[in-house]
């Protein structure tokens, strides 16, 4: 899947660009494969250390002013950096810039019904607005569209190489709390592929315990602020949900009660009277047992 990937970045309208690819330890032929492309692409390899610590050094090697990620996996459409960069033209001061993306099949092929699935969440998620409060609640931000000022990196900080996944959801929010997330609709920028060995299932524990990590920092960093309700309302929700999915009743109960507490009128939606009504169900399990 390299090869369509590293193609499809040559394949761009827009051609004032450089190519790093670093390789985090591979032990397939990944090494064979750059070197086909010869000057074309800048091979950087590691000893596997995690995604975020990939990105971070292509992002510190990167001689240009912006950085756009491509994973593996995924492909760019020819147009996709000429798009972003008529956007940058239009709006000087953005500084992260994401757009649609479509899905495919491990084959290449189309996979229709998702790729009008996430038409659909993007819809939504632009209609909300790509505000912290709601990158809290839903984080629909794929890394392969993503164009970044290599400046706001300075401000923020790289990707924390102590996650082995998610690295990319903890950055967007701290972005989204430094800086305006622009959204370019249109036509899908890339395909997303699915295949047998992506990155992570939401539901598995091991991620939700990645995902508890993530907000329990962010819930620690706004109650030291002790502002922003709605932000402290979706943190608790999203801790509850991380809760229920491990299995912890209680904790997601309290956590709900705390979200109604900072923001009653943003905690009171179906969700979360589900996943409340839920956990008492399981509390009334446990005690017929």
């Amino acid at each position: 899947m390299l090869k369509h990937a590293v193609d499809s970045a040559l394949s761009q309208i827009y051609r004032d660009f450089e190519i790093i690819i670093v390789d985090d330890g591979s032990i397939d032929d990944t090494c064979s494969i750059c070197e086909k492309y010869g000057s074309k692409v800048r091979y950087i390899r590691q000893e596997n250390q995690g995604r975020g610590c990939a990105r971070n050094v292509g992002i510190l090697a990167a001689r240009g002013d912006h950085i756009a990620f491509l994973d593996s996996d995924d492909i760019w459409y020819p147009d996709h950096l000429e798009r972003q960069y008529d956007y940058l033209r239009q709006v000087p001061q953005a500084e992260f810039l994401h757009g649609p993306l479509d899905a495919m099949y491990e084959d290449g092929a189309r996979y229709e019904s998702e790729s009008k699935r996430l038409k659909n969440l993007f819809k939504r998620a632009v209609k909300k607005g790509y505000t912290y409060p709601n990158l809290l609640r839903t984080c629909l931000i794929f890394s392969s569209t993503v164009l970044v000022k290599k400046r706001l990196f300075e401000r923020v900080g790289l990707y924390d190489p102590g996650l082995k996944m998610l690295e990319d959801l903890e950055w967007y929010l701290r972005v989204a709390r430094t800086t305006r997330i622009h959204y370019l609709a249109g036509p899908p920028l890339a395909s997303y592929r699915y295949h047998g060995n992506n990155a992570f299932r939401a539901g598995d524990d091991a991620v939700l315990g990645v995902y508890l990590k993530i907000f329990e920092q962010n819930l620690a960093e706004l109650e030291r602020e002790g502002a922003d309700s709605c932000a402290r309302c979706e943190a608790h929700l999203a801790l509850s949900f991380c809760q229920t999915g491990l299995n912890q009743p209680r904790l997601a109960r309290r956590h709900i009660g705390a979200a109604f507490a900072a923001a009653p009128l943003r905690a009171f939606r179906l969700d979360v009277i589900r996943r409340l009504a839920g956990s008492l169900l399981k509390k009334k399990e446990r005690a017929c047992v």
